[in-house]
């Protein structure tokens, strides 16, 4: 009795341990499959942006060639920087078991991009040397705008209180080709940046007024609507905030970082965080609307807790004469850009309609498109 019941016991145990077994296989099986459909999506992903940036946002030697395309279509991000994408950042990032290895391309340099335009503003919190970090890091990100949208489709109004436009100088050179590409010069005084923050306000309502209405969400859907006769972007630029900003501006800041991206303005801030800001101010209002990096330890760190772990290099822009070349070049295609010309075949009626009209109470003719 006891044999059998010995060998019924271990016959009972081998078959649980088989079904244990092949559960737990199939489980193994399961995991290993979505781990590397994930980490080979995330790998395509990685090799798909580097791609894009290689596209659509070529070195600035490349740039500044007479043979270098320049952009003929809005970018759906405008590059920024580079992430050090490294899962030995992540507590328990790389599995220990070999079967489970990640693919190589899953680690390496990635470009960074800011989704264009609903999530293309940039607050950079800085203090001490990191304010001049952060004016060559503001350089770059202007130039990305300039390069990576098509010739005359991007506006700056650029604020540079503490630099007295020293800090931009470079991109007045604009201004020889179409004064409203900077509008006409780089503002400093209170009165001046008020008043300029007001336009871009009255801009906003404007588009979403006359342009928007309930038909489009954005300003993209608009554009792809109008064609030729689409509306440019709008990139605020400051630096050294809050100096010689009212309470009124600042306020208007808030409203432009939070209602400007559907309506095509984007805004790049760099916040001295060693200064009191203005009266009820609160720049967590501006962080909330913006990707924010701080100046840490020598080096730009995301606020955002999920991209924290990965090190972030912003892009730096060329020497100065590289600028200059680089915005003469952009400056004049957007004087030619600037000129709008509607097909005669947009407004010609169709092969079938030629003369089927009614003259006997008045006609109407085509002229061309509004917008």
């Amino acid at each position: 009795r006891l044999d059998a019941e010995l060998k019924a016991a271990e016959e009972s145990f081998a078959a649980k341990t088989a079904e244990a077994a092949a559960i737990r296989d199939a489980a193994w099986a399961r995991m290993a499959a979505d781990w590397t459909a994930a980490t080979v999506a995330v790998a395509n992903t990685f090799a798909a942006l580097r791609q894009h940036a290689a596209d659509l946002f070529p070195s600035w030697e490349t740039v500044t060639r007479a043979d270098c395309p320049l952009a003929t279509q809005v970018p759906a991000g405008i590059r920024c920087g580079e992430w050090r994408g490294d899962l030995q950042a992540i507590p328990d990032g790389i599995p220990t078991d070999p079967r489970l290895a990640p693919p190589p391309d899953l680690s390496g340099s990635v470009p960074a991009f800011l989704p264009f335009p609903d999530r293309c503003s940039v607050l950079l919190r800085v203090r001490d040397e990191g304010r001049a970090a952060a004016v060559t890091a503001l350089q770059a990100v202007m130039l990305r705008f300039l390069t990576g949208l098509p010739p005359g489709k991007v506006r700056f109004t650029i604020i540079d209180p503490v630099g007295l436009g020293e800090n931009f100088a470079a991109f007045m050179h604009l201004a020889d080709h179409d004064d409203k590409l900077v509008t006409s010069q780089i503002w400093t005084e209170p009165t001046h940046i008020e008043q300029r923050l007001t336009d871009l306000t009255d801009h906003i309502a404007s588009v979403i007024q006359k342009y928007l209405r309930n038909q489009y969400k954005t300003i993209e859907d608009y554009n792809r609507a109008a064609g030729e006769v689409a509306e440019p972007y709008r990139v605020l630029v400051i630096a050294n905030f809050p100096t010689n900003f009212t309470p009124e501006a600042a306020k208007r800041l808030i409203s432009i970082a939070n209602s400007g991206p559907s309506c095509g303005v984007c805004t790049l801030v760099s916040a001295d965080t060693r200064l009191a800001m203005p009266r009820d101010f609160n720049l967590a209002d501006l962080e909330a609307a913006s990707f924010t990096v701080a100046w840490k330890e020598g080096r730009f760190v995301p606020k955002d807790p999920a991209l924290a772990p990965f090190p972030l290099a912003l892009d730096r822009p060329p020497d100065a004469a590289t600028i200059a070349t680089i915005v003469q070049r952009i400056g004049k295609a957007s004087r030619e850009a600037v000129r709008v010309e509607v097909p005669f075949e947009f407004i010609a009626p169709q092969p079938d309609q030629v003369w089927t009209g009614d003259a006997s109470r008045g006609f109407e003719v085509l002229v061309g498109r509004a917008g």
